[in-house]
């Protein structure tokens, strides 16, 4: 309700001192004044000065305090996002832990087998290929690779070889033409008998068929061999034979005789099979190298229909010769593998044994070569981890160990003798002894055993050369000493059982990498991934195609496991062997902690490359769990709380949290010292709730805090924030607060625009006393909706102050002041009373009925019963109030010795004040008269009959009520014209207008003097700012609507 004055009539004096009133004359001359009349604030009624013509008159200076701005000193909380800290990263050397072939556990890949090759999967990813000097594997007409089996079968009441790519057949009995039969295919087949041999019955044994008797003191012993049969004439004495013809049948061959020894060469002269030079040993042998007495006397005629073998006669009729005597000429299809060793300035090639070391006795030098032919193909480009050279050694000089030696040769094998091919440094070397029989023993002490001789980093490096191209495959050498006898050995060798072979383990897959770029960016978090850069090399032998290969990674915990397998990049096109490609490489997001990362390239549907035991390159990556992060708090900073225990709420976010994971939080509230600094803290602990009401009794009212928030995510809180400042002030009357001199009012006009309130002061009558004052003195403040004021409704006297509990339980007060003003006092949990910002005031309450409120001045008022009943300022001096039936009837100062009583008696009409007369004590007594228009106090009379009237325009509080509550935005909808609903939250600074649609404005407002909008029920609408819903944590709307229709 909006009032103004209409008219002043009456006297000017604000208070008349009471010396005067004992004085008719001053009395006049005082009144003959009117009707002047001082007006003030009645908070500035105690606060006298001489006027004119010796009259006392109130005077103020108004509140001249400029409008304070807080929020500069308590700006708007920043909340800096959450970021990931960058990984600890660094490279590192992988794993390399080949273990190669092991005859237990590793498995044959068949589809890998080869004539002389047959390959094994590794547990460790790694292939071995064994490489035999003699044929291992046939081939079937279907294609694929079997076993060769030397082992004879039945075959027509002969025999024949299990399975090979040569047809060995035997018959059942010797004499006939047809005795051997050795088919290379179903064209080219060799076959040969024994003339003048006798109808004698074989006897079959393993993969040997010997026909005793066959001649005169001679037995024939035929030997099944891969691709090959050897056959023996075994003499028992030298009245055996010392010639022999054998009938040969060949069909699609051609004999020939090269060299000593007879080729089978088909129709377009590829030698198809050959019988090496023959050669015979007797019986005897040496004690020490092993070897019998042995003869090349062993010459090979080829005459019509027939091969003829003659001997040396001369050697075999030597007294020294033993018997028996074996006679060794063998057929045999050619071996892409070698053998052969050099003897003093001989060479003997694919012999059955190999010879190698110094014999002192007879000063015989010997060393064995060994070729492997096709390892450079079958493992061209292959990845070389290691080889070994498979021996048996079936004798030695003694059963003392000592070394042989390992080389490679470097050039052709050639005619001549010892030392042999040249050949390069020692690749590695072992020691041992086998075989040893000791003169006048049937048994060895040291067995005939096979040897694994590991040829080492050099022998690997040779294997990796032959197989790369850079170094020509001319075989190995096998060595003994070239001093000492001790270091003489024989080898088994071609045709037997038990050939050299070689072992060599190995992966076609092959890459070098180089991680130009280790630390992940962006940082691999539990929910982000990162990339890095890698340089890779293709070092295997295919070439990587973009479809059939990428690179990946495994993941394993610092401490061990593997935690995943991931795919890091793909490849931008086909990458031959030689060509490098850099990849940006992809990790995918891990949970915090410490790993190892194994980049490796693969193969799509097969091994990681590290599964061959070729080395990652391996990443050593620290992920760092992401502590959260504060987004949003509430109450703001600088906020005033209205209770004790108020409600603080947080909003952290966890940028890398895992799926079904929540954060906690702990609240913290300290007290804020004169420095500003944190003091006497306490916190919630962590807590599940994103809000935390602070405990009962840790807070009082009219004290400024501290208080921060902290997210928690089980491992890492949130990085402290500045604290917020967080005031517990008293919450005021929202309306009456304001009026009078209330603090922070913007200057000392009539009108506080900061409030909107109108105010004036008026001083009736006044005794001038010692000790407090004695006067009507009345404020009028347009807010004030209270109606039951003595003087009407918006004037407040001194004598309406009282002290009233809230009905809330809280145990706050309010203070009604003599202007009018109604400050609320905080009950605090040790029992006091706190005032309010900007108020000095101690609020006491003695017992359930009193209640004392001594203020800056010291002056002490006393309310009893729910009203004023003394007043007593600092000197002790007092005036005390009557009540009669709940009214004030007086207020006067006792007499005393020395002072006769003085006050003021009040006279009620209603619940109004009509009269005030004074009593000053000996003086004239003076009336005042008061008129009113229902609660509206309307007509102010003095003592002489001089009058002051008030008019009042209909107006409301309500505006200024919701003002009162600091609302964000406030929309009246009150425009006549436009599309912008413009608020009345003046700070936005026109930010929060609202939009209208198809609304019509202008219609008559709920209260007086307002306008309105309509809403048509479909189409009308007003827009409000977007956000404006999502501004604070706490929110309430009012909304004030009128329907058309009852069922609205």
């Amino acid at each position: 309700m909006v009032v103004f004055v209409v008219g002043v009539f009456g006297p000017t004096a604000s208070q008349v001192t009471p010396p005067l009133f004992g004085d008719l004359h001053a009395l006049a001359d005082a009144l003959s004044l009117a009707p002047k009349q001082r007006w003030g604030s009645a908070d500035d009624a105690a606060v006298q000065q001489p006027g004119e013509h010796g009259h006392v008159v109130a005077t103020t200076a108004g509140n001249q305090q400029a409008a304070r701005g807080l929020r500069a000193d308590y700006p708007s909380m920043k909340f800096p996002a959450a970021k990931p800290k960058p990984n600890t990263a660094s490279v590192s050397t992988g794993p390399n832990a080949v273990r190669g072939f092991d005859p237990k556990t590793s498995k044959e890949v068949p589809n890998e087998r080869g004539r002389f090759q047959s390959t094994y999967r590794n547990t460790d990813g790694t292939e071995t290929t064994e490489f035999s000097k003699d044929p291992v594997n046939y081939r079937k007409p279907d294609g694929t690779w079997q076993p060769i089996d030397t082992t004879l079968v039945p075959d027509n009441g002969g025999w024949r070889n299990g399975s090979d790519e040569v047809a060995a057949r035997f018959a059942g009995y010797a004499g006939g033409s047809g005795m051997v039969s050795f088919g290379l295919d179903g064209d080219h087949v060799f076959g040969y008998g024994l003339d003048g041999a006798r109808t004698v019955a074989g006897q079959a044994q393993g993969s040997t068929v010997t026909y005793p008797g066959v001649l005169a003191d001679t037995d024939l012993r035929l030997d099944v061999q891969p691709g090959g049969i050897k056959e023996s004439l075994v003499l028992a004495s030298s009245n055996a034979p010392h010639s022999f013809l054998f009938p040969l049948q060949l069909k699609g061959l051609t004999a020939e005789l090269l060299d000593g020894r007879v080729a089978l060469v088909d129709a377009t002269g590829k030698e198809r099979a050959s019988i090496p030079a023959g050669s015979m040993s007797d019986a005897s042998r040496n004690p020490h190298t092993g070897d019998p007495a042995t003869s090349t006397g062993v010459t090979y005629h080829l005459v019509p229909g027939g091969l003829r073998v003659d001997l040396d006669q001369s050697w075999l009729a030597d007294p020294a010769r033993k018997y028996p005597v074996v006679v060794d000429p063998t057929v045999a299809s050619p071996n892409a593998s070698a053998s052969m060793y050099v003897q003093n300035g001989s060479q003997n090639d694919g012999s059955t044994e190999l010879k190698t070391g110094y014999d002192g006795d007879d000063n015989i030098h010997t060393a064995t070569y060994l070729k492997f032919d096709g390892i450079e193909n079958v493992l061209r480009n292959h990845k070389i981890f290691g080889a070994k050279l498979y021996i048996v050694n079936d004798w030695s000089w003694s059963c003392v160990p000592s070394p042989v030696y390992i080389h490679a040769v470097t050039a052709p094998w050639t005619g001549g003798g010892y030392p042999g091919p040249a050949f390069g440094p020692e690749l590695s070397e072992a020691s041992f002894a086998h075989g040893y029989i000791a003169s006048g023993h049937t048994k060895s002490d040291c067995p005939v055993a096979g040897e694994g001789i590991d040829l080492g980093p050099a022998g690997r490096d040779v294997v990796q050369a032959w197989v790369n191209g850079t170094m020509h495959n001319y075989g190995l050498t096998v060595r003994g000493s070239a001093t000492d006898s001790n270091g003489w050995k024989k080898f088994t060798g071609a045709g037997t059982a038990n050939p050299p072979k070689l072992f060599v383990t190995h992966t076609p897959f092959n890459a070098d990498y180089n991680i130009t770029q280790p630390v992940p960016d962006p940082p691999v978090t539990r929910t982000q991934s990162g990339k890095i850069k890698i340089t890779v090399t293709n070092r295997g032998a295919d070439t990587w195609t973009q479809a059939g290969y990428a690179l990946g990674y495994r993941v394993y915990a610092a401490g061990g496991g593997l935690v995943a397998m991931k795919e890091a990049a793909q490849l931008p096109g086909d990458v031959a062997r030689g060509q490098s490609v850099s990849l940006d490489a992809t990790i995918q997001a891990l949970d915090p902690g410490d790993y190892y990362l194994d980049f490796s390239m693969f193969q799509r549907g097969g091994p990681y490359f590290t599964d061959e035991q070729i080395p990652p390159a391996r990443l050593v990556l620290g992920v760092r769990n992401i502590p959260p992060a504060i987004s949003a708090q509430y109450p703001p900073n600088g906020y005033s709380s209205p209770t004790l225990i108020p409600q603080l709420w947080a909003h952290g976010v966890k940028i890398d949290a895992a799926p079904g994971s929540s954060l906690q939080y702990r609240f913290e509230v300290c007290e804020r010292d004169s420095a500003n600094n944190p003091v006497n803290c306490f916190d919630s602990g962590h807590i599940s709730s994103d809000t935390w009401t602070v405990p009962a009794g840790k807070l009082v009212w009219s004290k400024t805090y501290l208080w921060r928030v902290f997210a928690f995510d089980g491992t890492d809180e949130s990085p402290a924030l500045p604290e917020s400042t967080l005031f517990e002030s008293v919450p005021q009357p929202e309306i009456t607060s304001h009026l009078g001199n209330a603090p922070y009012s913007t200057d000392s006009n009539d009108f506080d625009p900061q409030v909107g309130n109108f105010y004036r002061s008026a001083v009736d009558a006044t005794l001038a006393i010692g000790g407090p004052s004695i006067s009507v003195a009345r404020t009028y403040n347009s807010l004030d909706p209270r109606r039951g004021l003595a003087f009407g409704e918006g004037w407040a006297t001194q004598y309406d102050m009282s002290v009233v509990p809230d009905a809330d339980g809280s145990g706050n007060v309010v203070v009604t002041y003599p202007d009018g003003q109604q400050v609320r006092f905080g009950h605090n949990p040790d029992g006091s009373f706190a005032a309010p910002e900007g108020r000095y005031a101690l609020l006491t309450h003695p017992n359930d009925q009193v209640w004392d409120l001594v203020d800056k001045s010291g002056s002490k008022y006393e309310v009893n019963g729910g009203h004023l009943t003394s007043i007593t300022d600092s000197r002790g001096q007092a005036v005390v109030l009557d009540y009669t039936n709940g009214r004030l009837s007086s207020v006067h100062q006792p007499a005393l010795l020395g002072r006769t009583a003085q006050g003021i008696s009040f006279a009620w009409t209603g619940s109004h004040v009509t009269s005030v007369t004074t009593s000053p004590g000996g003086g004239t007594s003076l009336t005042w008269r008061y008129s009113y228009d229902g609660d509206k106090l309307t007509k102010v009379c003095d003592p002489l009959g001089g009058c002051t009237t008030y008019g009042y325009e209909p107006g409301t509080h309500y505006r200024s009520a919701v003002l009162d509550t600091k609302p964000d935005s406030y929309w009246r909808l009150g425009e006549s014209a436009g599309s912008d609903a413009t608020s009345q939250v003046a700070i936005n600074l026109g930010s929060d207008k609202a939009k209208y649609k198809d609304v019509t404005l202008g219609a008559p407002g709920p209260t007086a003097a307002s306008s309105a909008a309509t809403f048509n029920g479909t189409s009308s609408a007003v827009t409000l700012p977007d956000g404006t819903l999502r501004k604070n944590r706490n929110m309430a709307i009012e909304l004030w609507f009128r329907t058309t229709k009852l069922e609205i």
